[in-house]
């Protein structure tokens, strides 16, 4: 289907079996003539041999070939027709069917000859073929079964020519574009006579009943010629040339016998004419022609109207041209005549610049400078001028300015002036007219906080945010300053204390104009402060500070605060305390237990200091010992502890313990988890449990049986343990329980609406295993199954995500497996229109569903609706042109299918008319235009008309000037038609022009005067200036008036509103007035104290009359004279708080107001009962110093002995009095007992009582108690007879002054860690010796290195220090100690002994200095080095090693090693450079100086005779003193003798002698014992190394025979 939309079909006559005929068909066809085969030919003409020749010349030709092809036919030939007819018709009637069936024609038909003049046919289908595109849609039907036989005679054979199978049904041939005709179809109807074809071309008529078979004569050629022409106006030179075409001419026929003209063409379209472009000017039309000339009209003419273009043109800001500017004409589109394009606007003229905004302008762009013109709905736009605002060019300037804060009033700590100048007002100056222009016309400062001065106060926290102005460029502010007040110590008559202290009150640093809350100063001596002081504002009683800050008087802060302090008296009185302190029970530990509510009363005589105690001991109760759940205590009972004045504290101790806990535990004796540990039941002693029952078993568990458990009852499963603090653990065992756990798998079918197959579920598996209740672990018999498939239905109109569902996994944890299986709308066949909307009709065929759910299967396109065909060249994916049907790639995604329908010519007339109106009488007649004709086409199915314009625009109508009027526009018409909107109107409106009216001041006209009406101008749409009417007598032109237009030069008015009325006010003559006022206000009522009147009389109304009329007018109707304050006068109340303020008027100046003062009213002191206090004075109230109108706070007077809750009264009816209740007072003492060593009070008693009476205290108790703890008594302030004074304001104190009692403790007095204070149990405990006594050592430890040997004991001096330690007897603090002595200097030096076959790292321990703390040594033994002899000789003893030998003077060091001699060799040592190589030869039996004792030392030895035998090594001790040399040889050797005594007892010891193997035999080797002590034992080894020695005779010998084998071999 695809190839079928997108082919292109191409043809010619040889593709088809048409022979001769047919081109002779097509001869007739496309001729311009009439053919009638009426008359048989005769004569002379020859007749065509046959058809071949016709057929062959044109076979192989296309159509666009015919025409040559026909030429070269031979003119002679002729085409015999008989018994035949040449049937062109629609196959649609019964009739038509009968004749195609037709047989045989011979026998009834007559045989017609025609004959066709070739010339004529071939250069008519020569030229339309040549000239005119030709889409000829020739029926398939009307074709279908047409023949012509041909034959020289009367043919009875038929042959078939044309058929619906060889003509194509269009056949495309391409237009020259001279000639327009469209020969889209060949319409064809059927007549009695035969077959007519229809069209612009000449009918072919062939009759099927001429019996008397003539020949029509030919007919005459006829033309006529055409002519457009394009006529150019209104570019003056410019104007393109007149633009002429007449290559058209029409052809046709006359038949000569009527003299009927048949014509081939009935009009005829030339193409269009380019308007040319030209500078300066635009067309109306960018093109012109394309007009059709017809044969009545055979000449038709356009024209072209220019215009010219408008100009941008440089003006000012009021839009006059500036002088000597440049204006610049609309630059031309070079390809559009009708346009101009973007034009850039010039440069500025000098001294200006050009203006960024320019609303006013059409088409300005703001960033490239220029003006694009047109306007698409106002084509003469570009007629029009653009004026261009430019500026004049300005320069900068500015002023400066000043804010200044200047601080006043706290001498020389005042801040100094600040000054801000920062800000600069800037401005543009106008270079021309000197005019100047600000960018602001103000400016604020910002504020200036004022600095806080030590001892002063600021009126204001900040100052400036001043605002600068232009005409006030510096301003000016002011911050001031006053001294703050202060606290001032005074006596209770308010009398300064002499030598006392005033405070100052201190700065609030962040706010300058307030004070902080400041400390009372410390007491004056002898004196104390007062703890009550209800006259002193801001006091605090608990800190001892006074606030002295009063929102409501910021003022307040510079009066002074006095203080009141009292003497100090004394008292004495002894607190007593019994403590029973609990510990040991955590969180639970019963609070101390304290009992303080007994005091010791005594008297101190304030002479002597001496106290009389009333009582001297007391017995507190007993306190009962609480039970504590989960502890026991140590006893039942506590308390009953007796104090004494000596000691009034007292203190007992109980002490509990954690009760024991049963606690479930499993069998390896571990607590069960989540199961809690219960402690034992407390029993009502608490030094006792009781029986407890077991926890709650946790599920699943049970006790496991024969367990021995203390205590335990199993009957009542209860623990009673023999000790209550042990736990007791109960073991427990555990059980199992069967699993079970259903299954599902569910798949859900959604999203096919109401065709959604149902959900399918299955549930027919169960996991089944075994659950431990204990630790909660599952067993399961499989962890997982797999369901079955579930197949996917077909649901039609829908797809599925997938076509096969189920085969989920279900495990213990996920049990229900799920599964959604989705379906989706198919998409469908959707037949469209070429906008993409659904034909009218049709109905979407949705796709058809394969057996697959997730498919769709080829659909088949539905009908198409009548009239409407498919679209070729679409692109449909998945649409097969054969089958009509679609496989679509995508099954959800819609196809469409675009149809295309068939075409009815249109013609709409126009009119444009202009109508004028509101000019009366005068206005102008209507105009009207009426010759323009829409032409257009119809689309028959969707009734969509197609015109050949869309609009058209008729010319201007230009606008009369009507005197007394102006009209709404100077040019009309110029209208757009439309096929929709075929008459335009517009309407012209005219309005009468304003006036010249001479007003007054209230817009009347002046009486007597005429309003003038302005002048027309030569434009209908404006008026010219206009001279004013003359001015009455006595009037005046009002100065200062801005009427716009007006010129006052030649006093004439240019309206900038030709409608409106200009209004001139007039005035007259004016007369000034004066009128003084007064304001006062009258005080009464104050007596002597009564301010005197305030009279104010500054202000005085001004204004003028008016001479005409007589009526005055004054510059303000009123005035309000200022507040005037009404003064506080001390004792006196006023009725108002502000008076003034008063209204006066020219008509009422002089106004009064009265203010009234009354006393305040007084505090009346009274008693409980009501009665006033005798001899107390009366205190009358405070004013509010700011509120004349109020009193302020007042202070109740102080009454000794007595008190009142009211310490102040504010009034709210301040003229009446106020009664304060007094009571009388109680007073209080306190009895403090201060630890003079520490500085703290250890306690403070407080007693109340009344005035006058005794005060029932003694402090011998508390002397006593305090100095059992280690005190010991310094002052006692408490007189004997002390009594309570009469000052409610004072508490009485007494101070008892104790200091901590210390002791030495030393070797002279010793304690080591003993009770300091036994009767206080909770004294502390002197330290232990070890604080004044230490005993130190000095250790030598002796190691050795590798173990093998015991090392000597450790050597071990010991010493001791001593000293004297000062304690404190009440903390048991070390306040002081003596310098430590040591009972020796030094520890003595220790010589390290000589170990057997080591060295050590030290000859001794020198001396040491006896310190605090112990000293060790240690001196460590390394094995000795040995002499390694070593010969490449395999005879070679085997000999490997001789140990260096002790020095027995130095520990330090080996002693010298001899040089075995082993005869047959001789010594070397090692090269010291080349240790690989031998050094000097030694001699045997000489001794070495090892380097190092601890390294052993290489000697090689070099055989000297290879024939002597190799004896092994005998390494010998010194001999004892039974033994004898056994070879005598080596005492002869002249060395032993000429060394010093140690030196030969070393060589001695290091002897080895060599022996011949006979000898060995027989000869037992002798060494010290010494040498042949193991390490471990001890035991002695001699039968070992003669053993090992022996062993060693073999291996020589072994090695020798070896030897001896090699060297035969070698």
């Amino acid at each position: 289907m695809k190839d079928f939309f997108n082919q292109r079909q191409r043809y010619s006559l040889r593709k088809y079996s048409i022979g001769v005929c047919s081109v002779l068909l097509g001869v007739v066809l496309f001729s311009g003539q009439d053919v009638q085969a009426d008359e048989v030919i005769t004569s002379n003409n020859k007749v065509v041999k046959s058809v071949e020749a016709a057929e062959s010349a044109i076979s192989d030709t296309t159509i666009s070939e015919v025409p040559t092809a026909i030429e070269k036919l031979p003119v002679e030939e002729v085409v015999t027709v008989q018994n035949e007819t040449v049937s062109i018709q629609q196959d649609t009637s019964s009739e038509t069917n009968t004749s195609r069936n037709s047989t045989s024609f011979a026998s009834s038909e007559e045989s017609y000859v025609a004959q066709v003049n070739k010339s004529q046919a071939t250069s008519d289908l020569s030229e339309g073929l040549k000239s005119e595109t030709i889409t000829s849609e020739i029926s398939r039907t009307s074709l279908r079964r047409g023949r012509i036989l041909a034959s020289e005679e009367t043919v009875e054979s038929s042959t078939e020519i044309l058929s619906s199978e060889a003509i194509p049904s269009e056949i495309p041939i391409r237009r020259s574009g001279r000639r327009g005709r469209n020969l889209s179809s060949l319409n064809t109807s059927e007549s009695n006579n035969g077959t007519s074809i229809n069209s612009s071309l000449p009918t072919v008529t062939i009759p099927t009943n001429n019996q008397n078979n003539t020949l029509a004569t030919p007919d005459e050629n006829i033309t006529k010629s055409t002519k457009q022409t394009v006529v150019f106006e209104g570019a003056g030179e410019k104007t393109p040339p007149i633009n002429v075409k007449d290559d058209y001419v029409f052809t046709g026929k006359k038949d000569l016998t009527t003299n009927a003209i048949t014509w081939k063409t009935s009009s005829h379209t030339y193409g269009s004419v380019p308007a040319p472009v030209v500078t300066g000017y635009y067309a109306d039309k960018a093109e012109a022609g394309f007009k059709t000339v017809t044969l009545d009209e055979p000449e038709v003419t356009d024209k072209v109207i220019y215009k010219p273009l408008g100009k941008i043109i440089q003006v000012d800001e009021n839009f006059n041209v500036i002088p000597n500017s440049n204006s610049v004409t609309y630059e031309n589109n070079p390809y559009n005549p009708r346009e101009a394009v973007e034009t850039a606007i010039p440069a500025a003229p000098e001294g200006y610049k050009i203006r960024e905004l320019q609303p006013h302008a059409w088409g300005y762009n703001i960033v490239d400078k220029t003006i694009e013109p047109n306007d698409e709905s106002d084509p003469d736009r570009i007629s029009k001028d653009t004026p261009i605002v430019y500026v004049p060019i300005t320069s900068d300037v500015t002023k400066s300015t000043k804010q200044t804060v200047v601080f006043e009033g706290a001498g020389e700590k005042t801040p100094p002036i600040n000054v801000k100048d920062d800000y600069v007002f800037t401005g543009k100056k106008d270079l021309t007219t000197n005019a100047i222009t600000w960018k602001t016309s103000s400016h604020t400062y910002g504020s200036v906080p004022a600095p806080v001065v030590t001892g002063y106060y600021a009126d204001k926290a900040e100052a400036g945010f001043k605002t600068v102005t232009l005409d006030e460029p510096e301003v000016t502010d002011k911050v001031i300053y006053k001294p703050l007040g202060k606290i001032i110590q005074v006596d209770e008559n308010f009398n300064v204390i002499p030598n006392s202290n005033s405070v100052t009150y201190e700065n609030n640093p962040y706010n300058p104009r307030e004070a902080v809350e400041t400390a009372i100063p410390a007491a004056p001596e002898g004196y104390k402060i007062r703890e009550l002081q209800p006259h002193a504002w801001g006091y605090n009683i608990v800190d001892k500070t006074i606030e002295p800050n009063d929102e409501s008087d910021p003022d307040r802060i510079s009066k002074d605060t006095p203080i009141v302090y009292v003497p100090i008296t004394s008292d004495v009185t002894k607190s007593t305390k019994q403590t029973v302190v609990f510990e040991g029970a955590g969180e639970k530990t019963p609070a101390t237990n304290v009992k303080d509510d007994y005091v010791f009363t005594g008297k101190k005589d304030l002479t002597t200091n001496a106290i009389t105690w009333k009582t001297s001991s007391h017995t507190y109760g007993s306190v009962p010992v609480p039970v504590v759940p989960g502890y026991i205590a140590n006893k039942s009972q506590a308390g009953q502890l007796e104090v004494t004045v000596a000691t009034p504290n007292v203190a007992e101790l109980v002490s509990y313990t954690p009760v024991g806990k049963i606690i479930l535990v499993d069998e390896a004796g571990n607590q069960i988890v989540g199961t809690d540990a219960v402690p034992y039941n407390n029993a009502p002693d608490p030094t006792k449990v009781m029986s407890t029952t077991l926890p709650t078993l946790p599920t699943g568990y049970e006790i496991k049986s024969d367990q021995n458990i203390s205590g335990f009852n199993s009957s009542n499963l209860q623990v009673l343990p023999p000790d209550a603090t042990a736990d007791t653990k109960i073991i427990l065992v555990s059980k199992k329980e069967s699993l079970s756990q259903g299954t599902s798998q569910t798949v859900t079918f959604v999203g096919a609406g109401e065709k959604t197959p149902a959900t399918k579920v299955q549930n027919d598996f169960v996991f089944t295993g075994t659950k431990d209740m204990v630790s909660g672990v599952s067993t399961w018999d499989v962890s997982s199954h797999r369901y079955g498939s579930v197949p996917v239905p077909v649901v039609p109109g829908y797809i599925a995500n997938k076509s096969q569902a189920g085969q989920l996994e279900v495990t213990v944890a996920t049990p229900n497996a799920e599964e959604i299986v989705s379906y989706t709308p198919v998409g469908r066949i959707i037949l469209v229109d070429e906008a993409g909307n659904q034909i009218v009709g049709t109905d979407a065929v949705p796709y058809t569903n394969a057996s697959d759910p997730t498919k769709v299967m080829s659909t088949t396109l539905p009908t198409l609706p009548e009239g409407y065909e498919i679209k070729p060249g679409q692109n449909i994916p998945g649409l097969n042109s054969s089958s009509l049907q679609v496989l679509p790639p995508d099954a959800t995604v819609d196809t469409k299918i675009i149809l295309v329908s068939k075409k009815e010519s249109l013609s709409q007339g126009t009119s444009q008319t202009v109508t004028f109106v509101g000019a009366g009488e005068n206005t102008p007649t209507t105009k009207v235009q009426n010759d323009f004709v829409f032409t257009g086409t119809k689309d028959m199915v969707s009734g969509v008309s197609t015109w050949d314009v869309s609009s058209h625009r008729y010319g201007s109508v230009p606008v009369p000037v009507v005197p007394g009027y102006i009209a709404n526009k100077s040019q009309a018409g110029q209208l757009e038609v439309t096929v929709a909107t075929p008459n335009a109107e517009e309407i012209v409106s005219y309005t009468p022009v304003g006036r010249i009216i001479l007003v007054d001041e209230a817009g009347n006209q002046i009486v007597g005067t005429d309003a003038v009406p302005y002048t027309n101008a030569s434009d209908p749409t404006k008026v010219m200036s206009t001279t004013l009417p003359t001015l009455p007598a006595g009037y005046e032109i009002k100065s200062g008036q801005n009427i716009s237009g007006f010129n006052s030069s030649n006093l004439q008015v240019l309206p900038p509103d030709a409608t409106a009325d200009t209004k001139i006010i007039l005035v007259s003559k004016k007369e000034s007035l004066s009128q003084g006022t007064s304001q006062t206000v009258t005080f009464i009522g104050a007596g002597e104290k009564t301010p005197a009147t305030k009279v104010q009389n500054d202000f005085i109304f001004t204004g003028t009359k008016d001479m005409v009329s007589g009526v005055s007018t004054w510059d303000v109707s009123s005035h309000r004279y200022g507040s005037v304050p009404v003064p506080v006068v001390p004792g006196y109340i006023a009725n108002v708080g502000h008076a003034g303020s008063l209204q006066v008027t020219p008509e009422a100046p002089n106004a009064e107001e009265l203010v009234t003062y009354k006393p305040l009213g007084k505090i009346i002191a009274v008693d409980t009962d009501g009665k006033e206090i005798q001899g107390v004075p009366t205190i009358q109230y405070q004013n509010d110093p700011e509120n004349p109108t109020k009193a302020g706070k007042t202070l109740s007077p102080l009454i000794l002995g007595y008190e009142t809750d009211v310490l102040s009264i504010t009034p709210s009816k301040p003229e009446e009095d106020t009664p304060v209740v007094y009571r009388k007072a109680i007073q209080e003492a306190t009895i403090t007992y201060i630890d003079q060593t520490t500085g703290t009070s250890l306690e403070s008693d407080h007693v109340t009582g009344k005035s006058g009476e005794i005060i029932e205290y003694t402090t011998a108790d508390k002397i006593a108690f305090y100095e059992s703890r280690g005190y010991e008594l310094l002052t006692d302030e408490l007189p004997k007879q002390a009594h309570y004074d009469t000052d409610t304001s004072v508490v009485q104190a007494w101070r008892v002054t104790l200091k901590h009692r210390t002791e030495i403790v030393g070797s002279r007095n010793p304690h080591d860690g003993d009770v300091i204070n036994p009767d206080d149990p909770l004294s502390p405990k002197y330290p232990s010796k070890y604080q004044w006594q230490k005993d130190v050592a000095a250790t030598v430890h002796y190691v050795v290195s590798d173990g093998n040997a015991k090392a000597p004991s450790d050597k071990v001096q010991v010493a001791q220090w001593t000293r004297t330690v000062t304690y404190d007897m009440v903390t048991g603090q070390e306040l002081s100690s003596t310098v430590w002595k040591a009972n020796k200097a030094t520890y003595d030096a220790v010589v390290t002994e000589v170990l057997e076959g080591y060295f050590a790292d030290k000859a001794s321990v020198s001396t040491k200095k006896v310190i605090q703390e112990n000293l060790e040594e240690t001196v460590i033994y390394k094995p000795l080095g040995s002499l390694l002899l070593k010969s490449e000789d395999l005879n070679f003893p085997e000999v490997s090693s001789v140990k260096y030998p002790n020095n027995l003077t130095d520990p330090t060091k080996s002693g010298l090693p001899v040089v075995p001699d082993i005869p047959g060799y001789k010594p070397y040592l090692q090269d010291p450079k080349y240790p690989s190589k031998f050094g000097k030869a030694i001699q045997p039996g000489s001794t070495i100086i090892p380097e190092n004792s601890g390294e052993d030392t290489l000697i090689y030895y070099i055989a000297i005779n290879q024939d002597k035998p190799k004896s092994p090594l005998n390494q010998t001790s010194k001999p004892s003193k039974s033994q004898q040399p056994e070879h005598p040889s080596i005492e002869k050797k002249p060395e032993v003798s000429s060394q010093p005594e140690e030196v030969k007892q070393v060589n001695e010891a290091s002897r080895i002698v060599v022996k011949t193997a006979s000898q060995a035999a027989t000869t037992k080797v002798a060494l010290y014992k010494k040498q042949v002590v193991l390490p471990q034992t001890g035991e002695e080894t001699e039968q070992t190394v003669e053993v090992a020695g022996f062993s060693a005779l073999i291996v020589a010998l072994g090695l020798g025979i070896q030897g001896y084998r090699r060297k035969k071999e070698d």
